[in-house]
C-alpha cells in the first residue's frame, strides 16, 4: 500500500512537472531541491517529507492537496467500462460540422432517456428547433419530457450571458444548483452540453472563456453530472481550438472518444506567471491524437 502511495504522487509530479514544461533539475532549482531527489521522488523510491512537498507545491503554483490528494482523474471511473463516456466526466468535443454536433446532442439527450437522467442543453434557437423537429420525427415529444423535468433546452441569454454578462462563478453556481435539484428530482444523474458558437466567444470572449472551461474541472469529479462542451471546427481558430484541447480531460475528437494525454491540470493551465510548458501547434496534436 505505501509503495502504491509513492507511485501515485511520483506520477502526479512527473505529470504536473512536464505540463510546465520543466526538466527535474528546473523543478529542484525553483524548490531548493536537488535534481537527484525530484529524479526519485518521480521513480517512486523517496518517501517525501511534508516541508518538501509544500516546498514543490509553491514552486509548481499549485495547492498542496493537488499533490497529495489522491482523486478519479476522470470521474467515477469504477462505474465505467473502458471507452465509455461516463458521469464525473467533462468532455471536450470537436466537431467537423453542424450535422456532426446536432448528430451527438441527439444521441447524447437519447442515452439521458434510456439511463433515467435529466438533460440540460444549452443551445442556440436554430439548433433547438432542429432537435424538437428530429424528436417528433421519432415519434418523441421534447415537450412532455420537459414537462418531467427529463429535457431542459435553455437559451444563452438563460445560462452564460445571465443578467447580460458573462461570470464564470455565477455558471458554476448554475451547474451546482441544476445537480442537486436532478438528484433530488429522482433522477440518476444530470447530464449538460453547451454549445459554444463564435458569436457567443465574441461576446463573452475567448480568455474568459476558457478559463471558465478550466475551472470547472473543479466542479466534475466525484459527482452524477456529466458535461459535454460541443464545438465545431470550422468556427473557431486553431489556437482557441488548442486551448479546448488542453483544457478537458477526455475529448469526443470527430467521433473517436479519448483520454486526452495532452490535458493541463486547473491551476497549471490559468498560471500565468511560469512558462505555458511545451510548444504545440493544433495540426500536430491533432494528428497525434487522432492516430492513437
Amino acid at each position: 500500500m505505501e509503495q502504491q502511495i509513492l507511485k501515485i504522487f511520483g506520477q502526479r509530479l512527473k505529470r504536473l512537472r512536464i505540463q510546465k514544461g520543466w526538466s527535474q533539475e528546473e523543478l529542484g532549482l525553483r524548490a531548493g531541491l536537488h535534481r537527484t531527489y525530484v529524479g526519485s521522488i518521480e521513480r517512486s523510491e523517496r518517501n517525501i517529507s511534508l516541508l518538501n512537498i509544500e516546498r514543490i507545491a509553491r514552486a509548481l503554483s499549485i495547492p498542496v492537496q493537488l499533490l497529495v490528494v489522491e482523486r478519479k482523474l476522470w470521474g467515477m471511473e469504477s462505474n465505467c467500462r473502458k471507452g465509455e463516456i461516463c458521469l464525473g466526466m467533462h468532455v471536450g468535443v470537436i466537431c467537423k460540422d453542424q450535422d456532426e454536433k446536432l448528430s451527438l446532442i441527439i444521441s447524447y439527450m437519447l442515452d439521458a432517456l434510456k439511463r433515467k437522467e435529466k438533460c440540460v442543453c444549452v443551445v442556440t434557437e436554430e439548433v433547438k428547433e432542429r432537435i424538437i423537429k428530429e424528436f417528433k420525427r421519432r415519434g418523441i415529444s421534447v415537450e412532455k419530457c420537459a414537462q418531467w423535468g427529463q429535457f431542459i433546452l435553455l437559451s444563452y441569454e438563460e445560462t452564460y450571458l445571465k443578467d447580460g454578462q458573462f461570470h464564470s462563478e455565477k455558471m458554476v453556481k448554475i451547474l451546482k444548483n441544476l445537480h442537486q435539484s436532478s438528484l433530488r428530482e429522482g433522477f440518476n444523474g444530470l447530464r449538460i452540453t453547451g454549445e459554444a458558437t463564435a458569436s457567443l466567444m465574441d461576446f463573452v470572449g475567448h480568455k474568459n472563456f476558457i478559463a471558465y472551461e478550466a475551472r470547472i474541472n473543479y466542479f466534475f469529479p466525484d459527482t452524477k453530472a456529466l458535461g459535454l462542451c460541443l464545438y465545431d471546427e470550422a468556427e473557431f481558430s486553431k489556437d482557441f481550438l488548442l486551448d479546448v484541447i488542453f483544457t478537458h480531460p477526455k475529448l469526443l475528437f470527430h467521433g473517436r472518444f479519448l483520454d486526452n494525454p495532452y490535458y493541463k491540470e486547473p491551476a497549471i493551465f490559468l498560471d500565468s506567471s511560469g512558462p505555458k510548458g511545451p510548444s504545440h501547434t493544433y495540426d500536430s496534436l491533432k494528428e497525434k491524437l487522432l492516430k492513437k
